[in-house]
């Protein structure tokens, strides 16, 4: 990646966020095939006012306590190279239940190419609402 040029870097970006966004906002998602599809086998989550979380199936088990119709809609705001094949980005991220935006996350993602696929090794998120009640 040290020889993409800040352009491809942003495109690349956004298409694997488009992506985890679309796999997010499926109806009857399979939690465990999603965190699978998105994240490495060593990612850690680190959600707030929570320890961070290791492994696959902690993290698929973590997320399911979202309600299944939060949709999100990351925006991307920065992004760097931090190797060859791997880059860090930060997402404003709107999350909405029946097109009525309930919260705003802001996600910082490190996202890993390993085997030719781009997969989040951390997820650093929180709520810029004080309070939220979905």
């Amino acid at each position: 990646m040290s020889n993409m040029d800040a352009e491809a870097l942003k495109k690349l970006a956004i298409v694997n966020s488009n992506e985890f966004n679309r796999g997010w906002n499926e109806s009857n998602k399979n939690w465990e095939k999603f965190v699978e599809d998105f994240y490495n086998t060593d990612a850690v989550l680190y959600p707030p006012g929570s320890p961070p979380i290791t492994g696959l199936k902690h993290i698929s088990t973590f997320l399911e306590v979202f309600p299944n119709n939060l949709k999100l809609h990351h925006s991307l705001r920065t992004v760097k190279s931090t190797g060859e094949d791997s880059y860090f980005a930060i997402f404003s991220v709107p999350a909405t239940i029946d097109e009525k935006q309930v919260d705003i996350f802001t996600s910082c993602e490190e996202w890993i190419k390993e085997n030719g696929v781009w997969k989040i090794s951390n997820d650093f998120f929180n709520s810029d609402y004080e309070r939220v009640d979905y």
